[in-house]
């Protein structure tokens, strides 16, 4: 388990030689190599535990707005609970709103994740929303 967080960890921070890729890149990654280098039942529970798009993982939603995800969701972990925090334009929110991806209301389409982003894409700085 200790090397799949290392190897996690690594793939998901910018280091000098390499930049930085998305939770989910990471997740995808690592999942490619179970059972040659990870056992298949620790990755299994290691991306159980932290979800596909992890808490603190920036995303872009089909809205064209990019979030960060603050909650999971048990029943679909496709479906999680993220902050708004860009436009569609991709320029900071004045105002960020939080948005269950599992509970939308059935008038509009509804909106999902698109991708995972790396930490830093579009210049925005998720720890600007953490509380202090």
């Amino acid at each position: 388990m200790a090397a799949i967080v290392h190897s996690y960890t690594a793939l998901t921070n910018t280091r000098s030689h390499t930049k930085a890729v998305s939770a989910y890149e990471a997740l995808k990654s690592i999942n490619t190599m179970s059972g040659e280098y990870y056992l298949d039942s620790m990755v299994e529970q290691f991306i159980q535990t932290i979800g596909i798009f992890p808490v603190g993982s920036l995303v872009e939603l089909s809205s064209g707005e990019i979030a960060v995800v603050i909650s999971q969701s048990k029943v679909r972990r496709l479906k999680p609970r993220v902050l708004i925090i860009s436009s569609p334009d991709k320029s900071p929110a004045p105002h960020p709103t939080t948005l269950d991806l599992l509970c939308q209301p059935e008038i509009t389409a509804p909106i999902h994740i698109l991708r995972g982003l790396p930490t830093g894409a579009f210049g925005l700085n998720v720890q600007e929303y953490y509380l202090a």
